[in-house]
């Protein structure tokens, strides 16, 4: 590693960790300094940070076995174009590093890719302050959209050991999930609520009277089309050297893993709009943005907000975990936060 680079990661986790930068100025000024560059970076707390082991990996998960092939080097690796050999992948994962088994749902659903998931439970801590998960347990999260793979409320927990709250809008999403934690004995750490109005994100179905929680992360939908997931899709394939695959997405994905109307921008200007109600009871609000164009736009509207004279800070993440440059948004509307951690 170039020592340009160790003094930038040196110096983008001493910020991360003392505050959120407030300010048009000071939020492009942390926006820059939180821009990694280089595609094979990692953040340091990520497990996954070398190529797979693949003979502890089977070890660890007998049945992937089947999945190994050669590489044109002749490595072992794994084909990464067969959804059973990326779902078995990811599988193993969860039970080597994270102790997580019985990673079971039907392969319509979509399958979360982990080293790049936990990616966002990192940075996501960093905002928040890394300590305070060490040393305070009366702490909780929720997971917007959390899926039949119930991914990011297993991840949090397993990582910092904080209660989770998984919210989706399909109820059989939500019976998978629930039997995922049964198997691994979580249903005391992790809640599973359903949300019964898809207009809505955030309401009283989700969160209680007088509840609150420390932040509040999403991985939305992406695509405003069935039609703009599957381009995505045949790019993916064609990367993989697989030509165009119209049939069969990598990672699978239902309609409402995949699509809503105005994609990811749509979905997370609700969002923002709607977190105005819950501004209170939440500490951090966070969202995945797919573009940089989008995230503008997003900036702009929390700016908007603040032009009205509602007091909100937020910060933006950019990170590149493999072969796609990921970004995160966050925003608060508590200007004292040790009062408010104080209450909880």
């Amino acid at each position: 590693m170039s020592c340009s680079l160790l003094v930038l990661l040196m110096l983008t986790f001493m910020s991360v960790s003392a505050f959120i930068l407030k300010g048009p100025k000071l939020f492009s000024l942390y926006k820059r300094l939180f821009t990694i560059q280089s595609t094979s970076y990692k953040h340091p707390r990520n497990k996954h940070q070398n190529r797979y082991d693949i003979d502890s990996l089977v070890e660890s998960l007998p049945q992937l076995l089947k999945c190994v092939i050669k590489s044109p080097s002749g490595e072992k690796t794994i084909d990464m174009s067969n959804q059973e050999s990326v779902r078995l992948l990811n599988s193993a994962l969860l039970l080597k590093y994270y102790n997580i088994k019985d990673w079971k749902f039907s392969y319509e659903f979509l399958t979360p890719p982990i080293p790049s998931r936990v990616e966002y439970v990192h940075y996501l801590a960093d905002v928040i302050g890394y300590d305070y998960f060490t040393k305070n347990k009366n702490i909780s999260g929720m997971d917007i959209g959390c899926g039949s793979s119930c991914i990011y409320p297993l991840l949090f927990n397993a990582e910092y050991k904080i209660k989770m709250v998984g919210v989706d809008i399909d109820n059989n999403s939500l019976l998978n999930a629930k039997k995922i934690l049964q198997s691994n004995n979580l249903c005391d750490s992790i809640d599973l609520r359903l949300q019964p109005t898809p207009a809505d994100i955030y309401n009283h179905h989700v969160i209680k009277n007088n509840e609150k929680f420390l932040f509040s992360m999403c991985n939305p939908p992406f695509y405003d089309s069935i039609d703009d997931a599957e381009r995505a899709s045949e790019r993916k394939w064609k990367h993989l050297g697989k030509g165009s695959k119209k049939s069969s997405r990598q990672f699978g994905g239902t309609s409402n893993e995949l699509v809503c109307p105005g994609g990811d921008l749509g979905f997370v200007s609700k969002m923002i709009q709607q977190s105005l109600n819950y501004k209170n009871q939440i500490l951090y609000f966070s969202a995945l943005v797919s573009q940089e164009k989008h995230m503008s736009k997003l900036c702009q509207a929390l700016e908007a907000i603040r032009a009205n004279g509602v007091y909100v800070e937020f910060s933006t993440i950019e990170f590149n975990p493999g072969q796609k440059k990921s970004r995160i948004l966050v925003w608060s509307f508590v200007e004292n936060k040790a009062v408010w951690l104080n209450q909880l």
